[in-house]
């Protein structure tokens, strides 16, 4: 049966059925019959599955289909990555999957947009079995309206900061060094991917609060916070970007 190929979620790739002995036009009757649903070029959910989900599951599961039919040098980004990090959905197109690919891109094809972007090695991170770009990455990706429109300076991506002797004390999510201002971003990734072992979520927030202790101390400067719902209220957050900016600059 066609439902051995799907995935746990409920995924079935053309390819997994047609190697299974499985042709366009037995897909096409499944369709028809109400079995499968189409969900883009070459990928189909099970029916029961597609209807009872919500348009944020829907995008979740068609992200899945699109990083399934590219190879490794892709990464979900902007919008997705956002839904994928866990962050909220209200505001962003979620009709439309968005990847970014290490060498290449910038096209938009049926139900998918295509970004070119250089893509160090802290702009992505692992989950599952493929890549998505990193919270901080991810933030600049979809706020990168925010401080075009808004006409705040666009800060330096994890700037580094040393101690006196040489010795790297940390990497800060972003920077405008020139000011004397950091920026990190707080998200529950964050706290749940990077924790230690046998470290509770408490106890990983206050050594991340030591931590911006350290850098406030090593280089005197100040720092701003943002979370996922400060991407959806451009005008505030870059008022108190702004505000922070203007206070360093004083």
């Amino acid at each position: 049966m066609v439902a051995e190929l799907m995935s746990p979620r409920g995924l079935l790739q053309r390819r997994d059925a047609i190697e299974f002995g499985y042709d366009d036009k037995c897909l096409r009757r499944l369709v028809r019959g109400g079995r499968i649903v189409r969900i883009r070029q070459g990928a189909y959910a099970a029916a029961e599955v597609w209807r009872d989900l919500s348009a944020r599951d829907r995008h979740l599961l068609l992200s899945d289909a699109v990083v399934r039919q590219y190879d490794e040098d892709i990464a979900l980004s902007h919008g997705s990555a956002v839904l994928r990090l866990g962050g909220p959905d209200y505001g962003l197109d979620l009709a439309t999957v968005h990847i970014t690919h290490f060498d290449g891109g910038g096209r938009r094809t049926a139900k998918v947009v295509h970004h070119q972007g250089r893509c160090g090695v802290l702009d992505i991170t692992r989950l599952e079995d493929h890549w998505v770009t990193s919270a901080p990455r991810t933030v600049l990706d979809v706020s990168y309206l925010l401080f075009r429109t808004q006409r705040v300076p666009r800060p330096q991506q994890q700037h580094e900061i040393f101690h006196p002797d040489g010795r790297l004390a940390a990497r800060t999510d972003w920077a405008w060094p020139e000011l004397g201002v950091i920026g990190e971003f707080d998200g529950t990734v964050k706290y749940h991917r990077f924790r230690r072992p046998d470290e509770t979520i408490e106890q990983a927030v206050l050594r991340e609060k030591r931590r911006e202790e350290m850098i406030v101390e090593l280089t005197g400067w100040r720092c701003i916070r943002l979370i996922w719902a400060d991407l959806f209220v451009p005008a505030v957050t870059a008022q108190r970007i702004r505000n922070v900016l203007s206070r360093a600059a004083a």
